[in-house]
């Protein structure tokens, strides 16, 4: 278990920060830029392809929370699926591919109804690890909502609709190195 961490400067110190909003124009002569567009080869109508995106380098991470069990695609950027990913375990509607996050060597991919995250081989596409709540059990709880990932260190959301609940609100973190 990591210990807590407290924020190195005080927030009186915390530069103030207000929302801005700068907008650019290109010129009119600019070329136009055909967008490429990626549509999974098997994926399921509805089934929320895009739900999640995470791009590393050349790498494209694209959840679809609703493809049957749900699933995670992995892309290159120019569009070609390299990896279809499930979790070896995933519920029939765990909405697998809610969320998903990537580094250089690893994919997270959040599992919100299934009360999971999975963590993923890029080069490979292979499972590596299964990641649960200590404080939940069953489905549903959205453990697995957001996830985020930096270096060996990963972050799962644990948002609560029940605020009596054990656990509420947090976000759990897991070392895996």
């Amino acid at each position: 278990m990591l210990p807590s961490l407290s924020p190195s400067v005080a927030p009186s110190l915390m530069p103030s920060l207000s929302p801005s909003v700068i907008l650019s124009t290109l010129p009119s002569q600019a070329p136009s830029i055909p967008p490429t567009k990626i549509i999974p080869f098997d994926g399921v109508a509805g089934g929320q392809f895009g739900r999640g995106i995470a791009v590393l380098g050349s790498t494209l991470v694209i959840g679809a929370a609703l493809d049957g069990p749900g699933a995670a695609y992995v892309y290159d950027t120019s569009g070609n699926q390299l990896h279809k990913l499930r979790g070896s375990d995933a519920i029939a509607t765990g909405e697998f591919g809610y969320d998903v996050a990537m580094s250089a060597t690893q994919i997270v991919v959040g599992s919100r109804v299934g009360n999971a995250a999975y963590l993923f081989d890029v080069a490979t596409g292979t499972q590596q690890i299964k990641l649960v709540s200590p404080q939940r059990s069953g489905t549903g709880n959205n453990y697995g909502e957001a996830v985020a990932i930096d270096g060996s260190i990963i972050f799962v959301g644990d948002r609560s609709h029940n605020f009596n609940d054990v656990g509420q609100d947090t976000v759990h973190i897991f070392d895996t190195a």
